[in-house]
């Protein structure tokens, strides 16, 4: 081979290499903080009657970006939490398949980075083994809801979304003084930098359970 054919040969090994390493990096920090944001924006400053929608431009964007780096974690998280408060919202059989899509979204981030966001993945999955149904409409399960709960306590165990998903959930399975204690922690908790949005939007939240607890 020739000197010059042996210079395209490894050129061309080149590009497919930098081609390669750059499909399968993952989303910026601008990227992933936008993606962040607008889900908050969607969930705490959209008005209820155009919540639907918003989360719907949210998921597109969650899912462009998921083709574009599919071994993201962070974009995984924010995809599958996007994908669980619509389907929240929405209620009904029909948002089953993106209820399964969001576990199944979590599931790979956690197993990729388990201490994602500081425990807010568990945090998701819990929360959501914690209100669909059971087998076999689905996949519910409190044991197992209660088991991811803990474990994004224990990860972060002064934060106000750990704190609040356990907190709630024990609201809701009847143990008053468990939740009361749980749900205190999460109030106290101080507003994140570059978190605002849903800082304060999860202060409410953990209000409205604590009204439960009356």
């Amino acid at each position: 081979m020739s000197f010059v054919n042996k210079s395209i040969s490894v050129l061309f090994t080149l590009c497919i290499f930098l081609f390669t390493s750059l499909a399968q990096a993952g989303a910026s920090e601008a990227e992933i903080v936008k993606l962040r944001t607008d889900w908050a924006k969607a969930k705490y400053e959209t008005p209820k009657a155009q919540q639907l929608a918003a989360f719907e431009k949210v998921i597109s964007e969650a899912d462009d970006l998921n083709k574009k780096y599919p071994d993201d974690a962070h974009v995984m998280l924010w995809y599958a939490t996007s994908l669980s408060s619509f389907a929240q919202l929405k209620g009904g059989m029909g948002v089953l398949p993106r209820v399964k899509k969001a576990r199944a979204l979590l599931e790979d981030a956690l197993t990729k980075q388990p201490r994602i966001e500081n425990g807010f993945g568990y945090g998701v999955i819990g929360a959501m083994y914690a209100r669909v149904p059971g087998f076999p409409v689905a996949f519910g399960d409190k044991k197992k809801a209660r088991a991811f709960l803990q474990a994004a306590v224990k990860i972060d165990p002064k934060g106000s979304d750990s704190n609040y998903y356990y907190g709630d959930f024990l609201a809701d399975m009847g143990e008053t003084a468990e939740a009361r204690k749980h749900l205190e922690i999460a109030k106290s908790a101080p507003i994140r930098k570059g978190y605002e949005i849903q800082d304060k939007g999860r202060k409410a939240e953990i209000d409205a359970s604590l009204a439960k607890l009356k």
